[in-house]
């Protein structure tokens, strides 16, 4: 039977793309990808895995499990046609439900411990190519309420929260933690290098700046909302 590191191989000749091109483009470095030319199949994780069939332009479950034919089939969903919704007989995720939720206005009572309230079931596909989070397993879904981000979100949309990310890393819409009360707000870095946090609704508009000495808290990035809204 040949192996997923002699699939991989020869996916990346047919596509004429070395190894460091396919590292830089999965935004992983030469060595882990040369781990799994070696033979350490456990160096790619199933998402990074179909990330790369895609990238090669080859079947995932080909380049996965050695089943089907190499090429990717005609019926595969191109990028700006996937849909969040899981499609079957292809790999989905279940993320969890969280009973917390965040307000979009004065901030909504922070429950003292994250409860899981079920689950909602994602194309892994959808996930990895137009979501992208820093880890699956960080992905939470989360409740918001309020109309301070209205134009971005609608009160009591769902939102999908990349919670592996815990600091400001790029400008964006963010969950924070601030005396005890969640909230939703965008965050950007202004010129001169502070930090200001502000509401969406135009009728409503606010601003504060962070100097440094606020007790905040970074709960997660917003990826997306249920309204269908990528940020």
């Amino acid at each position: 039977m040949v192996e997923y590191k002699d699939r991989l191989v020869q996916a990346m000749t047919a596509a004429e793309m070395k190894t460091a091109d396919l590292a830089d483009r999965l935004g992983l470095s030469y060595q882990a990808i040369k781990k799994v030319v070696d033979g350490n199949t456990k160096a790619l994780t199933a998402e990074n895995s179909a990330r790369a069939a895609q990238l090669l332009n080859v079947s995932s479950d080909w380049l996965a499990l050695g089943e089907g034919t190499m090429a990717r089939s005609s019926t595969v969903m191109s990028y700006s046609d996937l849909s969040p919704a899981p499609i079957p007989g292809r790999p989905s995720i279940a993320v969890p439900v969280l009973s917390n939720s965040a307000s979009m206005g004065s901030g909504a009572e922070l429950l003292e411990h994250d409860v899981l309230t079920g689950d909602l079931k994602l194309s892994q596909e959808w996930v990895t190519q137009r979501v992208k989070p820093s880890n699956v397993q960080a992905l939470r879904f989360i409740h918001a309420y309020g109309d301070s981000m209205k134009g971005t979100f609608n009160d009591g949309d769902i939102l999908l929260v990349d919670t592996g990310i815990r600091l400001v890393d790029i400008d964006g819409v963010y969950v924070l933690c601030a005396h005890d009360r969640l909230f939703v707000k965008r965050v950007r870095q202004r010129w001169d290098g502070q930090f200001e946090i502000s509401s969406d609704n135009p009728s409503i508009k606010t601003s504060d700046l962070l100097d440094g000495r606020e007790q905040l808290d970074v709960r997660g990035r917003v990826l997306w909302a249920w309204n269908g809204q990528k940020l």
